[in-house]
């Protein structure tokens, strides 16, 4: 048996009937962390007693009491228990979704929603509600599939088994898909708006998704190219990656009559193929400067991004990010004309910096980003933009060898298959022992490679990766002890401008005011909101909770190894610049990004609110 075989869902109407009830509960407790993470309830106002608390709702004449609810630093909070409403004289009411709670609190001063606002929350929450539904119940058969292929192999461990290259040939797609939870805390983690059922299961990476892209035809006038070695001939390279199948595009329109040099291979997620581009480009159609199926295609699979896909043709092939004109949690899903050109321009100067830097002691290497493809509108259409792209990235598996294996972090988050509990224990077992001591050891070690990387590269040449744990990988060895830190996507890495000048390091930028900053606020919110927040803190937070511990135990490594850092790299600081930013990220209010307020808001630009720095008050 070989877990590269794609085998379809079953009929899941059933199944995901009792899953439901689960992914609302869950939903629910997501809204009410969210709620709480960014006051819009008052979290001094809290009645806490005996594993019981009460959050007043004065102003409603309503109280919710919340089983289990323990909060911890940077607004984390844990609920374990049920929600209830108590609302004037009427019986108490047992709250079962976020959509019933959202319906409570809409239009109050809680939470002062318009009735078109509501609406677009409430279907978000639920649809994300549904997803989840039909993805807890594909885990279950899914897993139980894993772990009878462990069993047979004598594999005891789903880490053991990620090294047999017979039984999984491409561990790092078989973890993108396996670890495809969604955001660590997104109110609507789960959503796809305008997708059926069938088309979930179809296309997204927790259910395994494969499918074929169609190899359109575009007029090569049309399109502008950037690769990040400018030297390389761009059909060249297209050619080494997909020799076959551009060998038969090639051939196929020929036969139609075209001369193959005049047009440039582009790779099509079916959705957009069919539900979005003879729409938006039905001109650019008509006048045969967009050939939409040339009867050939490339199989791939979805990765964790969804919209990303790994050719299934060869191993090792460059992933596609590919536009999906659907909203995903936040936002539709385009590839920009920016992440097209920049992608490749910043895989060129991030290459040198490490080159120079000896990758920060071996603590960071990245996915470059080799070509970008976008069309070029003369008439500058808004609504085409982003819609007819395409971005081509390294393969993680080019960084596997025989010691080492890279691992989604998002995957660490998620259960073993064959133990049940965090993916991440089996490397604390494996690298150090299965105890607290041993989860505190290995997340210090674990907070020197993250924090060596993306410290030292915000430090010394003010860039903030988008270092989240989708975005990120951990490059482990097979004791399981952490290595390198993998970084891929730099759509939105953020850099100040000064620092990059002092170190004498140059960049073309394509609009002013994106990528490149003249101001350090937002580079040092992007390290702190995805670095420290949702990658380090929310794996303490993880071990903490699996191995029942303090929380503050593990903020506590994350504020001395970072203490750590800044000493080492002092002497290549400006002493002014070095005090302020030791400042900022060691004592001063941390940002934090208000996502629930941007989604009540519809809004396209980041909010943020503030919290107080949870490394602060430890000697």
């Amino acid at each position: 048996m070989n877990v590269s075989t794609h085998t379809p869902p079953a009929p899941l109407q059933s199944g995901t009937d009792l899953m439901l009830e689960q992914a609302q509960r869950d939903g629910l407790h997501r809204f009410l962390q969210a709620l709480l993470r960014e006051n819009f309830l008052f979290k001094p106002e809290l009645i806490s007693d005996a594993g019981l608390t009460w959050i007043p709702l004065w102003s409603e004449q309503m109280l919710l009491r919340v089983e289990g609810l323990r909060l911890g630093r940077a607004g984390h909070c844990h609920i374990s228990g049920a929600i209830t409403l108590y609302k004037n004289a009427q019986a108490p009411q047992l709250l079962r979704s976020a959509g019933a709670l959202l319906a409570h609190l809409s239009g109050t001063p809680y939470l002062p929603l318009t009735p078109a606002a509501q609406r677009r929350l409430a279907a978000e929450l639920d649809n994300s509600a549904a997803n989840d539904a039909l993805s807890l119940h594909y885990r279950r058969q899914w897993g139980e599939q894993l772990r009878r292929l462990a069993s047979t192999h004598h594999h005891p461990s789903f880490f053991s088994l990620l090294w047999h290259e017979e039984l999984v040939p491409d561990p790092c797609l078989l973890l993108e898909q396996w670890g495809s939870q969604g955001h660590p805390f997104h109110p609507a983690h789960k959503s796809k708006l305008g997708l059926t059922k069938h088309e979930v299961l179809a296309y997204a990476p927790e259910f395994q998704a494969q499918f074929p892209l169609r190899l359109a035809a575009v007029r090569r006038a049309c399109m502008r190219v950037t690769m990040s070695r400018p030297e390389r001939a761009c059909r060249a390279w297209l050619s080494r990656h997909f020799g076959t199948e551009l060998q038969a595009w090639e051939q196929a329109l020929r036969a139609s009559g075209r001369e193959p040099s005049e047009w440039l291979p582009l790779p099509l997620h079916p959705y957009q193929a069919s539900a979005v581009l003879p729409q938006k480009f039905a001109s650019e159609i008509a006048a045969g400067q967009l050939l939409l199926d040339t009867g050939i295609s490339l199989r791939a699979a979805a990765t964790m991004s969804m919209r990303t896909v790994v050719p299934l043709h060869r191993p090792g092939t460059p992933h596609i990010k590919l536009p999906l004109g659907v909203q995903l949690t936040s936002a539709v899903r385009t590839v920009s004309n920016k992440a097209c050109i920049m992608g490749p321009r910043l895989t060129t100067l991030l290459r040198a910096i490490l080159l120079r830097e000896q990758h920060f002691n071996g603590s960071l290497d990245i996915l470059g980003e080799e070509l970008g493809m976008h069309f070029i509108d003369p008439n500058k259409d808004s609504d085409k933009h982003g819609h007819l792209t395409l971005l081509l990235r390294e393969n993680p598996l080019e960084k596997r060898d025989q010691l080492h294996l890279p691992l989604p972090v998002a995957s660490l988050f998620a259960s073993s298959p064959v133990s049940g509990r965090p993916f991440i224990t089996e490397l604390v077992t494996a690298a150090v022992g299965d105890h607290p001591a041993a989860a505190l050891s290995y997340f210090r070690d674990y907070c020197h490679v993250v924090l060596k990387a993306c410290l030292s590269a915000y430090l010394l040449y003010g860039i903030a990766f988008e270092a989240h744990q989708q975005n990120s990988a951990i490059i482990v060895n097979r004791r399981g002890q952490p290595c390198r830190l993998l970084l891929r996507d730099f759509g939105d890495l953020r850099i100040h401008s000064a620092r990059l000048t002092e170190q004498h390091c140059t960049l073309d930028n394509y609009q002013a005011g994106q990528i490149l900053f003249t101001e350090l606020a937002p580079v040092r919110e992007k390290f702190l909101h995805a670095t420290m927040l949702c990658h380090l803190a929310e794996l303490g937070m993880l071990l903490a909770q699996t191995y029942q511990q303090e929380q503050d135990c593990y903020w506590k490594i994350i504020q001395h190894v970072s203490a750590n850092l800044f000493s080492r790299l002092r002497p290549r600081c400006q002493p002014a610049y070095w005090e302020r930013e030791r400042h900022a990220i060691l004592h001063a209010d941390w940002p934090v990004k208000a996502l629930l307020r941007m989604r009540c808001e519809d809004a396209k630009e980041d909010l943020c609110g503030s919290m107080p720095n949870p490394l602060r008050n430890f000697p």
